[in-house]
């Protein structure tokens, strides 16, 4: 059977914006994976990263009529996206799955989802997640754009609404205080993160 002619992005949104309910299913399909995997970095778990998932595409039905096709649809689905997993992350204070696009799974994940080939990958991933929890919002919200979103500086800076050297130097500070925190917790010492020592 032959599969369906794609339509172009601009085609898609004058659908969805003219109510079709195909034009509606056709955007979720195309997009239901590039959303998911970013809700689950922040989410940290499947469950949560559908019902994120939800909330991004509720999101996406209000904003639409503000897209302006001189963009990529897709760029600007992912920022719409990370926006709301950013919010839920302010909210929530969960820290985000730390591990690779290679490791990420399947949307949507089944119930068994988790294979025991990356089990160890996930307990230090977990360990991870406690140290980036402890850490100060201003800290781990530019580190978690950075170094899991794979978001440039000046779309940090933009997105967190601060000056590009705050951007810089509290990735810098996130990193080191990650590092410390892992080398102590190598040593079977106790782990403070957070607090004073901002300068």
């Amino acid at each position: 059977m032959d599969s369906p002619v794609q339509i172009s992005d601009a085609q898609l949104v004058t659908q969805c914006l003219s109510g079709h309910e195909d034009g509606w299913r056709t955007f979720v399909d195309r997009f239901r994976t590039p959303v998911w995997h970013i809700a689950f970095r922040f989410a940290a778990t499947p469950d949560d990263a559908d019902e994120l998932t939800q909330d991004v595409f509720v999101r996406l039905v209000n904003v639409l009529p503000s897209y302006r096709p001189s963009g990529a649809l897709g760029a600007w689905v992912r920022q719409v996206a990370t926006n709301v997993a950013i919010d839920a992350y302010r909210r929530r204070r969960r820290t985000p799955l730390l591990v690779s696009d290679e490791e990420m799974p399947e949307a949507p994940v089944p119930t068994a989802w988790q294979p025991d080939a990356i089990a160890e990958r996930r307990e230090e991933a977990a360990r991870i997640r406690a140290l980036v929890d402890r850490m100060p919002p201003e800290l781990s919200e530019p580190l978690i754009l950075r170094d899991l979103m794979d978001c440039d500086y000046p779309e940090i800076a933009e997105r967190l609404d601060i000056p590009l050297g705050t951007v810089k130097s509290r990735i810098h500070r996130a990193r080191q205080t990650l590092a410390r925190a892992r080398r102590t917790l190598g040593r079977g010492g106790s782990v403070r993160i957070g607090g004073g020592g901002g300068r």
